[in-house]
C-alpha cells in the first residue's frame, strides 16, 4: 500500500457546501439521454419517435464501436429525438410510465465469470460506458487489456461527495465489482482512499491494492493517482477507471440481476436553500432535481465542479459521469476600479487581496473572471496547482503550436483536462488551460 501526500494543489471552501443528508427524489416524469456525455462516440439511433421501451432496452450505439450500447433508464415511450445542426443527435427525451423492472436473474447472476462473458454482458447490457481509459479519457476499448484499473474513492473538488458516506446504506455490490475488475485487468484493481478516513465500506473485502492519498485538491483526481502510481508513458499504455458507484452498481448487477437506473449526487451552491445529497434517476433534468430547492434566477447550472464541470440548461440531465451539480451566482458588471481596491470579498491566492490575509470563511463564488486576458507570463502559477512532475507551460505551447513530438515529449499522455482546471483558476493571464489541454488531447488523438 502506498501512501502519498500531495502538496501542490488548493482547497475553494466555497459558500453551499452539501450537507451530508441523503434525499431520495421521486422518479421524473421524463428523461433525457444525450450522447455528447460520451467523449468520442458517433451514435447511431436503434429506436424512433413514438417506440414504447422498458428499463435495459437499446437506443443507440456508437458506430465507431457497434457493441457498445446505450440503453433506457425508464420504461416508456420515446416522447422526442432532438436533431442539431447537421442531423448531429442532441437528446433522446423518454417518458416515465412503469418502473416495475428487472433482468431474469437466472441470466444473469448464473453466468460464470469469465472475461469474455463478463464483456459480453457488460456490452449487451449497455454498461460498458461506465468504463473509460486513459489516456484520452474515452469510453475503454474492449478489446484491450489495461495493465491496470483505477478506483477513486476520494473526490477532492468542490461540492463533491463523502463516497464512505453516500455507499455506507448499500455497497453489496463492491466485493463482486472488484473481482470483476480484477478479471478484466492483467495488474492491479488500485482504489485510492483518503489517509485520514476510515471506510467501513470496504470491510472484507481484499482483492484490491489500496492506496492512501492526503493534500488539496487535486489529490483526488485519478489521473493524480495514475501519474503516483502507475504512469502512462505513451498512446498505446492503457489505463482504465470507473467511479466508485458505478463499480457497486455493475457488482449488484451481477449479484442480483437489478438494472442500474439511480445515481448519487451532490448539489452545492450559496444560492441553494437546502444543498445535500440526492438518490436521483440517471437522466433527470436539472429542473426537477431543483423543483422543491429555492434558487435564484440570477444563477448557472453547472454539471460536475466549478472547476471542470460544463454549464447546463435547467431543462437538461447532468452528464452522465458527473456526481455533482454546482449553482453558481451568474455576474456581469464589473467592480469600479476593482484593482485599487483592498479587496476585503475578493478571494486570492497570490495575496494581491486583504482577503487572503484575513479572510478564512467560505466565499460566494460568482463566474466573473475578475480581469482581461493577458499574454502568458510564466510566473510558476501553474506548477503550483498542479501535482505532477510535468510541465505546464511547455505543454500549452506545444499544444498550441500544433507540435506532436514535442506535445509527447511533455507527457500529453498523462493529461486531462480536468487536472489542469486549477492552474485555469489560478492563472493571472486568465487562460483557459484546460481547455488548450482538452483541445490538444482532441488534436493529437486525431492526428497523431
Amino acid at each position: 500500500m502506498a501512501t502519498i501526500h500531495i502538496t501542490k494543489g488548493h482547497n475553494l471552501v466555497l459558500a453551499g457546501s452539501p450537507e451530508k443528508s441523503l434525499n431520495e427524489l421521486d422518479v421524473p416524469k421524463k428523461i433525457k439521454i444525450v450522447p455528447d456525455d460520451f467523449y468520442g462516440i458517433k451514435p447511431k439511433l436503434l429506436v424512433k419517435e413514438g417506440d414504447n421501451v422498458s428499463i435495459g432496452d437499446k437506443l443507440f450505439f456508437d458506430k465507431n464501436n457497434p457493441e457498445v450500447f446505450f440503453c433506457s433508464y425508464v420504461s416508456g415511450k420515446i416522447d422526442e429525438i432532438n436533431f442539431g445542426p447537421r442531423r448531429k443527435l442532441e437528446y433522446i427525451q423518454i417518458s416515465n410510465e412503469n418502473n416495475d423492472y428487472s433482468y431474469n436473474k437466472k441470466d444473469i447472476t448464473s453466468q460464470k465469470i469469465e472475461r469474455d462473458s463478463i464483456i459480453n454482458t457488460l456490452l449487451e447490457h449497455g454498461l460498458w460506458p461506465s468504463l473509460r481509459q486513459r489516456p484520452f479519457s474515452k469510453i475503454a476499448n474492449p478489446k484491450d487489456t489495461p495493465k491496470s484499473i483505477f478506483v477513486s474513492a476520494m473526490p477532492t473538488a468542490p461540492f463533491a461527495m463523502d463516497m464512505e458516506f453516500a455507499l455506507s446504506d448499500d455497497c453489496s455490490g463492491l466485493s463482486k465489482g472488484i473481482e470483476i475488475l480484477n478479471i478484466l485487468t492483467s495488474g492491479d484493481v488500485n482504489i485510492v482512499t483518503d489517509k485520514n478516513k476510515n471506510y467501513s465500506i470496504f470491510d472484507g473485502i481484499d482483492n484490491f491494492v489500496q492506496h492512501e492519498f492526503s493534500g488539496p485538491h487535486p489529490a483526488g483526481n485519478t489521473g493524480i493517482h495514475i501519474h503516483h502510481i502507475d504512469p502512462i508513458s505513451s498512446r498505446d499504455d492503457v489505463v482504465w477507471y470507473i467511479s466508485l458507484q458505478d463499480l457497486n452498481d455493475i457488482g449488484k448487477f451481477f449479484n442480483e440481476g437489478v438494472y442500474p437506473v439511480d445515481k448519487y449526487i451532490s448539489v452545492g451552491g450559496s444560492h441553494v436553500s437546502k444543498p445535500a445529497y440526492y438518490k436521483i434517476r440517471k437522466g433527470t433534468l436539472i429542473e426537477d432535481i431543483l423543483k422543491e430547492i429555492d434558487e435564484d434566477d440570477q444563477c448557472i447550472y453547472i454539471s460536475g465542479d466549478v472547476l471542470s464541470g460544463i454549464r447546463k440548461e435547467t431543462n437538461m440531465p447532468i452528464s452522465f459521469y458527473h456526481e455533482t451539480l454546482s449553482v453558481l451566482n451568474h455576474v456581469k458588471k464589473r467592480d469600479f476600479l476593482g484593482w485599487i481596491l483592498p479587496g476585503l470579498k475578493k478571494y486570492s491566492l497570490s495575496r494581491t487581496f486583504l482577503s487572503s490575509i484575513f479572510s478564512k470563511s467560505p466565499i460566494h463564488m460568482d463566474t466573473r473572471i475578475n480581469g482581461s486576458r493577458r499574454a502568458i507570463i510564466p510566473f510558476g502559477r501553474w506548477e503550483a496547482m498542479l501535482p505532477m512532475d510535468l510541465m505546464p507551460d511547455f505543454i500549452v505551447k506545444s499544444i498550441i503550436a500544433r507540435d506532436i513530438e514535442d506535445m509527447e515529449k511533455y507527457g500529453i499522455y498523462e493529461c486531462d483536462h480536468e487536472d489542469f482546471a486549477l492552474c485555469a483558476y489560478a492563472c493571472q493571464s486568465k487562460v483557459e488551460v484546460s481547455k488548450i489541454v482538452k483541445e490538444g488531447l482532441e488534436f493529437i488523438e486525431r492526428e497523431g
